[in-house]
């Protein structure tokens, strides 16, 4: 009887397991058959997700690998920083959960191809800017060559104050000045590194050149300072910008109230806010002549700023 009770145990374990197997090669089929449908690069990834060792795995791979190097070497180099830096990390995170196989062979490949490809567009550049993009985009375990080339770039262009202020004066850029302010934050010329950041940040927006004011910027405008009180009705911190014979920056966060002082003048102006969906706000001109001005920002009106001289009728 014992005999008897053990193989018919048997013969249903194995049945068991049978049907299992039946319903779990139902389930690959038809998780590839739904990719290969859709032609999807995300179907193909669950399958890999859910099959890592499936009977489809290198058509799988294949595609989603298709998808993410395409995706990776046709991204606009200034537009497409956190599409990179979201391939990498994807082929970075399969290929620690799949150590050892032959998917995580695949996708580490890949990695170090792209990470070579980003190097090498670092390499024929070799400025601050390729290189600071590389740290963002890359994983930290390719660091150490961005690094030392910045290092170089330091001691070549930065070496001293007046040696890295010459440089930023002569490239009369962003990445420099910024530089110059990071490794000399009281030098010499400090002061006139953030009004270039400013002026550099308002004319970036208009596609103009705000750094360079003509003498007569400023004709007809009576001397002395206007007050300018700055309501933010918003969750979001907002930063405006005046750019002018003298420039001026001002952060005032969410809910909050703020008054500045600028000496009167004529101003290229810039609002934007970091948190919201709407980053750049507006850019316009606007010239203050001494008294106060109200400014009020809510991102319930496309047309935002509100700029009122409130001693007189005038509006800008």
């Amino acid at each position: 009887m014992k005999i008897i009770f053990l193989v018919k145990y048997t013969l249903l374990v194995c049945s068991v397991l049978s049907l299992c197997a039946g319903c779990s090669q139902d389930k690959e089929s038809r998780l590839i058959e739904k990719a290969r449908s859709s032609g999807f690069y995300n179907d193909y990834q669950q399958y890999l997700v859910r099959f890592p060792d499936g009977v489809y795995v290198d058509e799988a791979c294949s595609v989603v690998l298709s998808y993410y190097d395409s995706l990776f070497r046709t991204t606009n180099a200034y537009e497409g920083t956190d599409s990179k830096q979201w391939v990498l990390r994807r082929l970075s995170t399969v290929k620690k959960a799949n150590e050892g196989t032959e998917t995580g062979e695949r996708f580490s490949a890949l990695l170090e191809s792209l990470v070579s490809f980003e190097r090498n567009v670092a390499l024929s550049k070799d400025n601050y800017s390729c290189w600071e993009a590389f740290l963002l985009v890359t994983p930290e375990e390719f660091h150490a060559i961005a690094e030392r080339h910045i290092d170089s770039l330091n001691r070549t262009l930065f070496g001293n104050e007046a040696l890295g202020w010459e440089t930023a004066r002569k490239a009369n850029t962003l990445d420099y000045y910024f530089k110059y302010l990071e490794l000399y934050p009281e030098g010499e010329h400090s002061n006139l590194a953030k009004k270039k950041t400013i002026d550099l940040r308002v004319g970036n927006w208009s596609m103009d050149k705000y750094d360079d004011y003509p003498a007569d910027w400023n004709r007809g405008i009576p001397s002395g300072d206007s007050w300018i009180d700055i309501t933010n009705r918003t969750d979001s911190e907002i930063e405006l910008l005046f750019s002018g014979k003298k420039s001026y920056s001002i952060i005032v966060p969410g809910h909050g109230i703020t008054t500045i002082k600028v000496e009167n003048g004529n101003y290229m102006m810039r609002m934007f806010s970091k948190e919201q969906s709407v980053y750049d706000i507006f850019s316009k001109k606007a010239t203050f002549t001494g008294g106060t001005y109200s400014y009020e920002c809510s991102f319930t009106n496309r047309d935002l700023e509100r700029i009122k001289k409130l001693t007189n009728s005038n509006s800008y």
